[in-house]
């Protein structure tokens, strides 16, 4: 059965044998008027929302349709260039339940990386609930887009400031290719640090994150660590001095819908924050054989990491990112820092023992410093 929860008004009795004065009667014309006003916000806050998740289903499907085909396409490329088999891990899958749990390591499947886990999360995007029950960003968070400074009551950009999953801002009003700048900004904080910063397209890869910036003492300068892309960001950097702005550029993303072209921004959260980490912790990831095959050799093998740390990772005495490949008995038969890595094609191969089906990547994460993660986000290698 569907239930609609509504507001009702039930004005007190007025006896009427009773003197009816000012004093009485406005009080009570005041109350309906409240009430007729919230009603009438009520159900364009309703409209506005029915119209914002209209429009994100039509382009989710648009955009997921754009991205299977381009998935299909870079398979198939990989499988015509690659003459050996290639095992490739993505932080963007699931878990397998079946191998051992991993120890203080933050999976974001979302970014498609692993980190260490927080211990402490401190945003620097303050928000509110309105009476409506709406979360908003406070009135001292301001958003300018292409220099132009947007109002925080009425522009829907703002929902992305809120920090929650049921609001966004898409704007399907772009030129092919074109970009757009967002200029964040926030409220002075006692610790004046970040070392963290998300920005999520939506719906999916509905536009280009081109670039990340935030604000210090010598101006803007890059998130250390970021990628231009289509997918979610969340850039971990060493914490640097933090001047209460953040600027992000986006590309519009085009895709059909019916028989039109349409070229959009979309965005449901921004998000900036000082972080505390464990100081170090260990994941584990499944990798099996192709097929019948078994891993007799590894060839190669790679990954996609990022420390802001400006010393090599060979010149610790724990190095902050460190990989294995192990049997399921726990067996290291390939070590980042005992065998040379990253292992070229044209090294000399790794021998295993016993054939294995099955191998166990362990991968390992430590704090440089204090409030610096190293971050994972993919290890490819190849095997005979």
């Amino acid at each position: 059965m569907n239930r609609y929860r509504v507001d009702t008004y039930e004005p007190d009795s007025l006896e009427h044998r009773a003197p009816v004065t000012t004093e009485l009667l406005n009080p009570r014309l005041d109350a309906l008027n409240q009430f007729l006003i919230r009603s009438v916000i009520r159900a364009a806050n309703t409209k506005e929302q029915v119209r914002e998740v209209a429009l994100g289903i039509t382009y989710s499907n648009a955009l997921q349709l754009l991205q299977q085909a381009e998935t299909l396409s870079h398979l198939d490329a990989v499988r015509a260039n690659s003459p050996n088999k290639t095992i490739h891990v993505s932080f963007y899958e699931a878990k397998d339940s079946t191998i051992p749990p991993d120890e203080n390591i933050s999976r974001e499947r979302l970014f498609g990386q692993i980190t260490l886990s927080p211990t402490s999360i401190f945003s620097k995007i303050p928000t509110y609930t309105d009476s409506m029950g709406n979360i908003r960003p406070r009135r001292n968070v301001t958003l300018e887009r292409d220099g132009e400074s947007l109002d925080s009551e009425t522009h829907p950009l703002y929902w992305a400031l809120n920090g929650q999953p049921d609001r966004f801002w898409i704007d399907d009003t772009a030129t092919t290719n074109q970009s757009t700048q967002i200029v964040v900004g926030l409220p002075p904080g006692i610790r004046n640090e970040i070392n963290r910063i998300t920005v999520i397209p939506f719906p999916s890869r509905a536009c280009l994150v081109e670039s990340l910036e935030y604000r210090g003492p010598a101006g803007y300068r890059i998130a250390p660590g970021f990628l231009s892309s289509l997918n979610p960001v969340r850039a971990h950097f060493a914490p640097g001095t933090f001047e209460d702005q953040i600027r992000i550029t986006l590309r519009a993303t085009s895709v059909h819908v019916g028989d039109e072209y349409r070229h959009l921004w979309g965005l449901s959260s921004i998000n900036a924050a000082i972080v505390d980490y464990a100081s170090s912790g260990i994941a584990y990831s499944k990798v099996s054989a192709i097929g019948s095959d078994t891993f007799s050799r590894i060839t190669s093998f790679s990954a996609d990491y990022f420390v802001d740390s400006s010393i090599s990772i060979s010149q610790y005495a724990a190095p902050p990112v460190e990989f294995a490949l192990t049997k399921t008995d726990g067996t290291v038969v390939y070590s980042s820092t005992t065998n040379r890595f990253p292992l070229a094609t044209g090294d000399q191969p790794v021998s295993l023992t016993g054939s294995p089906t099955v191998l166990y990547l362990k991968t390992t994460l430590r704090e440089p410093s204090n409030r610096i993660t190293p971050l994972v986000r993919n290890v490819t290698f190849t095997y005979e």
